[in-house]
């Protein structure tokens, strides 16, 4: 097992990470205290307490433990992780930061629902699902679910935002979310990769 760091953000949340520095999170946050994207910060000034958030492509939790801060204990940040070892390290943010609003739920979103191969890279930024081929590269078996069987399941009304971040999977995830997007109007940040 990897050692972790718990290292803490501008906005005093805490991320659990491996504790390297040759990986991207953990020398970004030990650099500048703080994720280096802009976004982050147009997000705590954007939202607010009670707003109920998804974030697919959760990662370590820079952006849900951030969102989750700022939603407070009366909103609520779903947060999609599929990779283990990152999802084991986000719930011991979750928990570190004392966060009953954020559900985590280790599954990728696509545009059905099933199980698929997600290529694991040292970087877990760069963790992708892995389509046709088999996986040249380390891999895990992972969940798919779909923003419309989520929207079931969790009764998901009133999303004020939503953040992708999928490593290329962005268009399934809108695929999978026919009803999800007629009946919900979030904004959403993505990213196209």
């Amino acid at each position: 097992m990897t050692s972790t760091a718990t290292l803490t953000m501008v906005d005093d949340v805490r991320v659990v990470v491996p504790d390297s520095l040759n990986l991207i999170t953990p020398y970004v946050l030990l650099e500048q205290q703080d994720w280096f994207e802009d976004e982050i910060k147009f997000l705590r000034r954007l939202l607010q307490p009670g707003q109920n958030i998804i974030d697919i492509g959760a990662n370590y939790g820079v952006y849900t433990l951030s969102m989750a801060k700022t939603v407070g204990p009366t909103g609520r940040v779903w947060a999609f992780e599929p990779a283990s070892t990152t999802t084991r390290l986000l719930a011991e943010s979750i928990q570190a930061n004392g966060f009953s609003q954020v559900v985590l739920e280790q599954s990728a979103l696509s545009s059905a629902p099933g199980t698929a191969q997600l290529s694991l890279n040292e970087n877990s930024e760069l963790n992708a699902l892995v389509h046709g081929a088999q996986p040249t590269s380390l891999s895990e078996a992972v969940p798919l679910t779909t923003l419309d069987a989520c929207l079931e399941k969790f009764g998901w009304r009133d999303i004020e935002f939503m953040k992708i971040d999928a490593e290329g999977e962005e268009a399934n995830i809108l695929l999978g979310g026919h009803r999800f997007f007629a009946e919900l109007s979030p904004l959403i940040e993505y990213e196209i990769k």
